[in-house]
């Protein structure tokens, strides 16, 4: 219990400074937090910022949309956004309006660029900070150096319908 009210008031305190899409300083590790979706400008300050929270041997376990997730933006904007239920409508927003160059964004993808639309997240978080973000294994091993390596990618988590980056801290 004492723990979760800690969580939450942690959630409350970071929320402002993720709209602003900027890493908070955060004292020590209680959780996780959703930063799946960090667009180019602030991608490294993230991973920087989960270095100087985890011990050397400490473990971060990433999700981001998979390869496969970049088809199914195209697909979503054969749909007439009309025809579609109000919420399904709100909450494929983001996703309709990314990767609109398919073919380029999947050959960018297989070349292990970060790809990311900022497409912001609703009217939640600006679109200078968040998007909807596919991060190949490539990327993770030649990037996240020398803070992490990457131990296990899992493509395509069923579960979850993303890609799992699990990395140790060096």
């Amino acid at each position: 219990m004492a723990q979760t009210a800690a969580r939450e008031k942690l959630g409350h305190a970071l929320r402002g400074k993720l709209r602003q899409g900027i890493p908070a300083k955060v004292p020590t590790p209680t959780g996780f937090w959703p930063v799946g979706s960090i667009c180019d400008s602030l991608r490294l300050e993230w991973i920087k910022e989960f270095a100087r929270l985890l011990r050397p041997g400490g473990t971060l376990v990433v999700t981001t949309r998979e390869r496969d997730f970049i088809l199914g933006c195209a697909r979503l904007r054969d749909d007439d956004p009309d025809t579609l239920d109000p919420l399904t409508n709100y909450a494929t927003m983001g996703a309709r309006g990314a990767f609109l160059d398919t073919e380029r964004s999947l050959d960018r993808y297989d070349a292990g660029e970060y790809r990311c639309d900022a497409t912001g997240a609703c009217d939640k978080l600006p679109s200078d900070a968040y998007g909807e973000t596919c991060i190949p294994l490539a990327y993770a091993q030649r990037q996240w150096q020398p803070h992490f390596s990457v131990i296990e990618f899992k493509d395509d988590a069923p579960e979850i319908r993303q890609n799992v980056i699990v990395a140790r801290r060096t």
